[in-house]
């Protein structure tokens, strides 16, 4: 027999709902995976062998899948036999991290910003992920006064392997973002002196 989309499936299981007969699963199978476990993709799933099936175990499975922020699609497909239904799992992967090029860490030291990035050879990068890092580094820039620093990361396909990803990260650290001096307005209570200290770790610089 063909093999059931998912949009069938959800038809499949709404009428199976008002008939009060929910379909047995009685396989599930996965496709498409190259570095993530079968099994464990099964298990985060949350479809089980033996269940029986309606529409929201199907779109909480796809979500929970999606949710891991390892796979850039996932797709639920299902083949009707006499006795119930098999499910196949259809997952494409993001690409994993071969590696890091960093460039215009003058400074902070690049090992620095490497570790801040938190992004490991071998992980699952997910645009996500990426994304995640630049607001990394770029707080660990404000932190050193380099307010204005730009972080840009561009993705290049490894030549030795499609499945893996070659990042190129551009920093532009712009200028430190110096105090001058500060200035209080309106304090009838307190004296200037005894507000200036609270901002005792925020010194003015000169140059």
């Amino acid at each position: 027999m063909s093999r059931i989309a998912f949009g069938i499936i959800v038809l499949f299981a709404g009428m199976a709902h008002t008939q009060e007969i929910k379909p047995k699963v009685i396989s599930i199978n996965v496709e498409g995976n190259i570095k993530s476990d079968r099994d464990l993709i099964i298990i985060a799933s949350g479809l089980a062998t033996g269940q029986e099936l309606n529409v929201d175990d199907i779109q909480k499975a796809i979500e929970n899948l999606w949710n891991m922020n390892v796979f850039k699609d996932v797709q639920v497909f299902g083949e009707q036999k006499p006795d119930g239904v098999e499910l196949t799992i259809a997952v494409k992967e993001y690409p994993r991290l071969e590696s890091m090029e960093i460039s215009g860490t003058d400074e902070i030291e690049e090992k620095d910003v490497r570790e801040k990035m938190s992004l490991f050879t071998g992980q699952t990068v997910s645009p996500q992920h990426t994304k995640k890092a630049i607001e990394r580094v770029k707080k660990l820039y404000a932190t050193k006064g380099y307010h204005n620093a730009k972080v840009d990361v561009k993705s290049y396909l490894s030549e030795s392997d499609s499945n893996k990803v070659l990042l190129k990260i551009k920093i532009e650290e712009g200028d430190e973002v110096k105090v001058r001096g500060i200035t209080f307005h309106g304090n009838s209570i307190y004296t200037n002196g005894k507000l200036e200290g609270v901002f005792d770790d925020t010194k003015a610089k000169r140059g």
